[in-house]
């Protein structure tokens, strides 16, 4: 399934659904979900907004960093049913989103963490420039870059007790559903912070894999 099918799911669980994108870019993904209301945010768009949002005039575009909309969010609505983060892909900022969207979040609502799921050692490289010169030294194939927001699988199962996820793809879905004492892993802050990318593969467990529909069910919708 692609991102914008997952998404349109999710939103199709909400009689009026308010949707919320941080990381637009090129609009691939904002301009096919269907909602009520959208809010899509990114410094750099890499197409026409006011086009966009005069051919969708339930879609509003903010030129803006994260860090500057979650500084003051626009008053109506003032939250969200679906919140898909893909922005900067590195685990501090993304955690920032994260902690950030979930005050936005409405109390039945999803938040989808794009890019949590990287394919190789080099897609889960931090920064874009040296996972470029690593693939082109293997003469690698696989062309992605996600970052290392992988580390947030981690940091969610065992700090944020308060939800339960579930992966379809490479998205993580997070919804309210508070899990039991034996569930949280212990883990340092400083652990999750340096968990390497074959922890992804040797702790494929944490990531909670399954289909959308099964994922719907494990949400009780």
């Amino acid at each position: 399934m692609t991102r914008a099918e997952i998404l349109n799911r999710l939103c199709g669980l909400f009689p009026q659904p308010s949707y919320l994108e941080i990381g637009v870019y090129r609009g691939e993904t904002f301009l096919e979900v269907q909602a009520a209301r959208k809010i899509g945010v990114d410094p750099n768009f890499a197409f026409d907004i006011k086009a966009a949002m005069a051919a969708q005039p339930h879609a509003t575009l903010l030129a803006m960093t994260s860090d500057a909309f979650f500084a003051a969010p626009p008053p109506h609505p003032a939250t969200y049913d679906v919140i898909f983060l893909d922005g900067l892909h590195t685990a501090e900022q993304t955690l920032r989103d994260l902690l950030n969207a979930i005050e936005l979040l409405k109390p039945y609502g999803v938040i989808v963490l794009d890019d949590i799921l990287p394919p190789s050692y080099h897609a889960a490289l931090p920064g874009a420039s040296r996972s470029i010169r690593l693939r082109e030294a293997l003469h690698s194939t696989d062309t992605s870059w996600m970052g290392d927001v992988y580390r947030l699988a981690f940091f969610i199962e065992t700090f944020l007790q308060a939800f339960t996820t579930a992966t379809v793809g490479g998205q993580m879905l997070l919804w309210r559903a508070r899990r039991p004492a034996e569930a949280l892993v212990p883990r340092s802050l400083e652990e999750v912070g340096r968990m390497p990318f074959e922890e992804t593969v040797f702790q494929r467990g944490v990531f909670n894999i399954c289909p959308l529909e099964e994922a719907i069910r494990r949400m009780g919708r």
